[in-house]
């Protein structure tokens, strides 16, 4: 019997109830997936969110294999205290580009500020290795969740929700009231299916000189991807990164509302949005 595909929300609570880390004593690994024990789903063919619980995937090849009771998931479910996961991107690259909101940003030194904040940063160590850097702040203007060189640190009693997938592609972070999120996907894409999707979203001014240095970050045939989308949203501005666009709305600091995609950031290119009185309000760039 094929299995059927758990519901988004109930994939959601049972991350909640571990505290977005596995539960095993000494992991809190944050990539995590869905174990079926009570029943198991070769018995029960259902997701009975009671009989279930979420666990990285070691842990989760483990109880397979029964390394645990029934009564012990049982009460890995019901602890009440629970330290903050952790976790670490594994992604080794020297060289890729980075896609945001139908853009695209060659430097390995990228940085994407809000009001100051590194909303999103690329660093490069002395070995040439290209490490994230994020941030999630709530409507307190709190940081909740953070990526310090690839390094997860995360709030789990503040954050509405963490969910990173399995293989470590992707994670998600979310606010409290869900205004505010941001998503990191890495990807390793077949040069030919990155040219593609190039040609369909660029600019025709930038287009030929774009798939050009594409093309010159090839390795073994695959380019190096790292997808990055956000919501942020704050009394007097909105800064939304999707699949297709960026979206400026600064229309209560008395500026105007924009849309920026289709262009290409170099290794030296920027964009510098200011108020009127010269402080700074976004900046994309090196």
């Amino acid at each position: 019997m094929a299995r059927d595909a758990i519901g988004r929300k109930k994939r959601r609570r049972l991350r909640r109830e571990v505290g977005f880390g596995c539960p095993v004593e000494g992991c809190r690994v944050p990539f995590l997936e869905y174990h079926h024990f009570d029943p198991p789903f070769n018995e029960g063919k259902m997701h009975n969110e009671d009989g279930m619980i979420a666990l990285c995937p070691i842990h989760h090849r483990q109880a397979d294999q029964r390394a645990w009771s029934i009564e012990d998931l049982h009460e890995m479910k019901r602890a009440n205290i629970r330290e903050k996961p952790k976790g670490k991107l594994g992604w080794s690259i020297d060289k890729g580009i980075v896609l945001s909101g139908g853009n695209y940003f060659f430097s390995t030194s990228l940085t994407m500020r809000i009001k100051g904040k590194e909303l999103f940063k690329l660093e490069q160590n002395h070995k040439g290795k290209i490490f994230v850097n994020a941030l999630l702040w709530n409507d307190k203007k709190e940081i909740i969740a953070e990526v310090k060189n690839n390094d997860m640190l995360i709030n789990h009693m503040r954050v509405e929700d963490i969910d990173c997938m399995a293989s470590g592609k992707e994670i998600l972070f979310k606010a409290p009231d869900e205004s505010n999120h941001v998503r990191i996907r890495f990807e390793r894409q077949p040069i030919e299916e990155c040219l593609f999707q190039a040609k369909n979203v660029l600019d025709e001014s930038v287009a030929e000189q774009v798939l050009s240095d594409i093309k010159e970050r090839v390795v073994s045939g695959m380019i190096n991807v790292i997808e990055f989308s956000t919501a942020i949203k704050e009394d007097d501005f909105t800064f939304l990164a999707g699949d297709s666009k960026i979206t400026f709305d600064f229309r209560k600091a008395g500026l105007d509302k924009a849309e920026y995609y289709g262009r290409a950031h170099g290794v030296n290119g920027a964009l510098n949005i200011a108020q009127k009185d010269g402080k700074e309000l976004i900046y994309l760039g090196k």
